[in-house]
């Protein structure tokens, strides 16, 4: 069920309730628990600033400040980090009560990626849990074998998931972190994109804040 923007932000910023996708044949959507492939290529950070460019303006730290440090903006709550699985592995963080609670991404869910390049023609055909490819539009494809479009992880191989890139006005084609600067006032994007159960972004006050969330399917 959606839930509301305040209740969204809360429950992600603090890290409670958090839902990946991938895993195991025949069980719920969690995320792929697979091992990095071998092989000479780039960071995935690498391939993210060669398709991007410099990241928007941000009214947060331009780092992950400790947990327990004072903060000024209390509600604000701010994100780091470009992993494509989004929030779960990323850090956020909430100024609550003057304090900053800070979230560290989930390391059981979030095995490391591994970039190999640009995606085979096509993007078709079995290949290695945890590898990402890039796609001409700058979007990535994930092998997996259980894309978050599906209820039960299917049995049999991985294979490369590749979702379209969000179609909504003013959002940008890779999910951006909460805190950071928008331009386009309401729009609300939905990136379920390499795992679902995560809370849209909507441009509120020229910065991302968390909206609803997709549940997972089934």
């Amino acid at each position: 069920m959606a839930c509301l923007t305040f209740l969204c932000a809360l429950t992600f910023a603090t890290g409670a309730g958090g839902v990946g996708c991938g895993g195991l044949a025949a069980t719920k959507n969690n995320d792929d628990s697979g091992a990095m492939a071998s092989g000479d290529a780039k960071p995935v950070a690498d391939h993210i600033s060669e398709a991007e460019g410099p990241p928007p303006s941000s009214s947060c730290p331009s780092t992950p400040p400790a947990a327990g440090m004072a903060c000024a903006d209390d509600g604000q709550i701010c994100g780091w980090g470009d992993d494509v699985r989004g929030d779960m592995c990323r850090t956020r963080a909430s100024c609550t009560s003057g304090l900053w609670q800070v979230t560290s991404p989930n390391a059981q869910a979030c095995p490391p990626l591994q970039a190999i390049g640009m995606c085979p023609a096509g993007s078709i055909g079995t290949c290695t849990i945890s590898q990402i490819c890039t796609r001409e539009d700058g979007l990535f494809c994930r092998c997996t074998n259980c894309p978050p479009t599906e209820g039960l992880c299917p049995a049999g191989e991985s294979t490369w998931y590749c979702p379209p890139a969000p179609s909504a006005p003013g959002c940008p084609v890779s999910e951006p972190n909460f805190g950071t600067g928008c331009e386009t006032e309401g729009a609300i994007c939905q990136y379920f994109l390499y795992a679902c159960g995560q809370p849209a972004r909507v441009c509120s006050g020229g910065q991302w804040v968390p909206g609803e969330v997709e549940d997972c399917p089934g």
